[in-house]
């Protein structure tokens, strides 16, 4: 047995030695236009890489991204779907293993998603997702198995995002500005304290909304129930919806359960 577990750690040793030397031969910027053109195949929409790409492989797998954009759904217009200025996003190498996933804090800055549905009630991001149920999804919740035996993020970043929903059904948009996210490390059934904070625009009616947020997070294994304890929101309201065109509340609530 000793000698089997030898061999494995020469395998897993020899692995990592490879992927090091990918990483000091191979500039990844030179690949652009192939992830490109790939991204495009499988999914129908451009893909614009700008900034510069680094990786790293040990002891994180490592991806660090300049100015990012991704096209949008076909019918939906010539702006992007998808735009960042930064991402950075590190796994473990070892523990993927064994099924854990140890995720360095994921880092998005400056990003923008938007958002659409068209008058036939087609969205612009459900060709991404592809089928709508799968065999997995179909199966009753008490017979899945969880997809990870372990996960743990440091924690996620959002720097000054941009969010927008357009909807031409109801001839509405909901604008989201200055999206700003903290989170502690997340791991399941561990509580981790989250901070959120944002500017929304609605059009119909017109108001200005000033949100933030701060509570601690729950998550189960399955990703199928959330809770948020302590939920601390302090709000500002702007409009002639609004009495007196102006409102300030401060809310907190126990619990939140989805």
């Amino acid at each position: 047995m000793k000698y089997l577990l030898y061999a494995f750690a020469a395998l897993v040793l020899l692995i990592i030695a490879a992927l090091i030397g990918v990483v000091l031969v191979v500039d990844p910027n030179q690949y652009k236009d192939q992830i490109a053109s790939m991204v495009e195949k499988h999914t129908g929409r451009s893909l614009i890489i700008s900034g510069d790409l680094e990786l790293s492989v040990f002891p994180w797998i490592g991806l660090q991204t300049g100015y990012l954009e991704l096209g949008n759904a076909r019918g939906f217009g010539p702006d992007p779907f998808l735009k960042v200025q930064r991402a950075e996003i590190r796994v473990k190498l070892l523990p993927l293993l064994s099924r854990r996933v140890e995720v360095k804090r994921v880092v998005l800055d400056g990003l923008m998603v938007s958002l659409a549905k068209d008058r036939k009630g087609r969205t612009n991001w459900e060709d991404l997702l592809g089928e709508k149920q799968t065999a997995e999804e179909k199966q009753p919740r008490a017979e899945k198995r969880p997809a990870l035996a372990a996960l743990a993020i440091e924690g996620l970043t959002l720097k000054d995002g941009v969010i927008v929903w357009k909807d031409l059904q109801q001839g509405r948009q909901i604008r989201l500005e200055q999206v700003n996210a903290y989170t502690g490390t997340l791991r399941f059934g561990e509580p981790t304290n989250v901070r959120l904070n944002f500017v929304m625009h609605l059009d119909k009616p017109a108001l200005k909304e000033t949100l933030a947020l701060e509570g601690e997070l729950l998550m189960d294994e399955q990703l199928q129930r959330f809770e948020v304890r302590d939920l601390q929101l302090q709000s500002h309201s702007e409009g002639k919806i609004v009495p007196g065109g102006r409102l300030q509340a401060d809310l907190t609530i126990e619990k939140l359960t989805t």
